[in-house]
């Protein structure tokens, strides 16, 4: 039996812990299943100090330490990692999730992890088990790992789902998450989230879900964890024609997983966060009767999450029906130009349709939004005006070109320079003069990481891409924009032209 503790590192800390990790509950729970025994630390949930985290893990002994983190949660993994390797030096270290498996190369070397699983890692884990103790990782297909300091990849592993992907054939084998390993009662201590009257009831008992993997839409700013044939183009350099975009598992399980839950934790509400889960109209009306016939109708109410595109009449009107209570719809602009150069594949007119619809049937719309490399002062009017004949109130975010995504990829040259220092441009450009090109991406790997390290939540600015407007600039547009002073903005906007001009 081999000893393995899973570590979540903190997230989003000037909120509190909503969301629970599934992604690592899950592996908790194909381990447990295996005999291994396992422990979870949630460092999201039960905030502590670096030093109180070098006291827990020093209780015990371990023979496999494992986190899972998105590229957001780099910051605390660069404190964290060497703590455990300081305690636990021979411990197997590996390292999983959407920011691993976004850089795998770069967290190789900046990390002290040994193992790398890239993408799902639900039947990586089996096989990386058996070979915890030989070390030959070059059979455990869909890894990265360390040997003799240099980075190697194993073969890319299909998707569950698709033939010879491992022990799990399908979304519907596996395990529910490891509900018991995780402090729940932290989780619905923090039940009531600002989305909508439902949420926000004395009374409610949350807990969030979900089961989608990939996405079939392809928006510039986002990444899906290595669990699409996108995020796999982009993390192996080479095409895997005819994998799956999306995959879900069946109606049954997912409702299944609602009861169970319901029947354990007694909650009344659960936030499904699949990206996108009415983008399968089938899928969700088999769901909704399966939930009607099992009693879950009006005993659990839920939210979920849409793309503009998706918002069918029928559809919301019927799981209205059985409780669902908000949809977030991921808007980003009303100006067209905007949306499609974000490649979100959908128009003003359908974001328009989708709280029209959402209204119509009695559902809260919420509606998310973005300050973008794109935007200038007449498409953020456009966006302050669609709010008004809407009545939405909100902070935008800023787009973020978090790693992996297309627009870091377009923009990664930009993002290095900003963050090299004075004296390392001297420098790169005394040894590009040498012609010692191994020195100078050394240096702006240095750079990068200091990028990761900043990276955070979107609401915050992390790097400004916009020709348009200068970093204080940008963040007075995003206030202005919450306060919908459209007399400022066209104000600000004649101040600069004629500064311009007068130049």
């Amino acid at each position: 039996m081999t000893k393995v503790l899973l570590i979540h590192p903190p997230i989003r800390i000037t909120e509190p812990p909503y969301h629970p990790p599934l992604g690592l509950l899950s592996i908790a729970a194909v381990l447990d299943a295996l005999g291994e025994q396992v422990a979870v630390l949630d460092l999201n949930a039960f905030r502590i100090s670096l030093d109180a985290f070098r006291h827990e893990i020093r209780a015990d002994e371990w023979d496999v330490v494992g986190f899972s983190a998105l590229t957001s949660q780099y910051k605390h993994l660069k404190k964290l990692v060497p703590i455990v390797k300081e305690e636990h030096p021979d411990a197997l270290i590996i390292g999983g999730g959407g920011g691993f498996s976004a850089q795998p190369r770069e967290w190789l070397r900046w990390l002290p992890i040994d193992v790398i699983v890239i993408g799902e890692g639900e039947n990586t884990i089996v096989e990386l088990m058996d070979v915890v103790y030989s070390k030959r990782f070059n059979e455990v297909r869909g890894i990265a790992y360390k040997e003799n300091g240099k980075v190697k990849f194993t073969e890319p592993r299909p998707f569950i789902g698709m033939p010879d992907s491992g022990v799990f054939e399908s979304l519907d084998d596996l395990p529910y998450p490891a509900w018991d390993l995780a402090p729940v009662e932290v989780y619905l201590q923090n039940s009531r989230i600002p989305l909508c009257p439902a949420t926000m009831d004395p009374n409610i008992r949350r807990l969030s879900i979900t089961h989608e993997r990939g996405c079939p839409y392809d928006c510039r700013f986002c990444y899906h964890c290595a669990m699409s044939a996108r995020d796999y183009r982009r993390i192996y350099g080479r095409e895997f024609k005819g994998w799956p975009a999306i995959r879900r598992p069946s109606p049954e399980y997912v409702v299944n997983h609602i009861k169970y839950l319901r029947m354990k934790y007694a909650i009344n509400f659960v936030s499904m966060l699949d990206e996108n889960l009415l983008a399968d109209k089938k899928w969700c009306l088999e769901f909704a009767d399966l939930y009607e016939r099992e009693g879950l109708a009006g005993l659990v109410r839920f939210g979920c999450l849409g793309h503009p595109s998706c918002f069918d009449p029928a559809l919301i009107r019927r799981l209205k029906d059985i409780g669902l209570t908000y949809v977030s719809i991921g808007a980003e602009s009303a100006d067209q130009h905007v949306l499609d150069a974000l490649n979100k594949r959908s128009t003003v007119e359908q974001i328009q349709n989708a709280i029209d619809v959402c209204i119509k049937c009695e559902v809260y719309p919420i509606t998310t939004w973005m300050i973008t490399p794109d935007d200038d002062v007449e498409s953020v009017l456009r966006t302050i005006r669609f709010w008004r004949r809407n009545q939405i109130k909100c902070r935008p975010f800023f787009e973020t070109p978090y790693v992996a995504t297309p627009l870091f990829e377009k923009y990664k040259d930009k993002i290095i320079d900003y963050f090299l220092e004075d004296e390392e441009k001297r420098r790169i450009a005394e040894l590009e003069r040498e012609g010692k090109t191994e020195e100078v991406e050394k240096i702006k790997d240095r750079a990068l990481e200091r990028y990761v390290e900043r990276l955070g939540d979107a609401i915050d600015l992390a790097i400004n891409l916009n020709p348009n407007f200068d970093d204080l600039q940008m963040l007075g547009l995003q206030q202005i924009m919450f306060e919908q002073d459209e007399r400022r903005l066209i104000k600000w906007s004649k101040i600069r032209k004629r500064a311009h001009t007068n130049f």
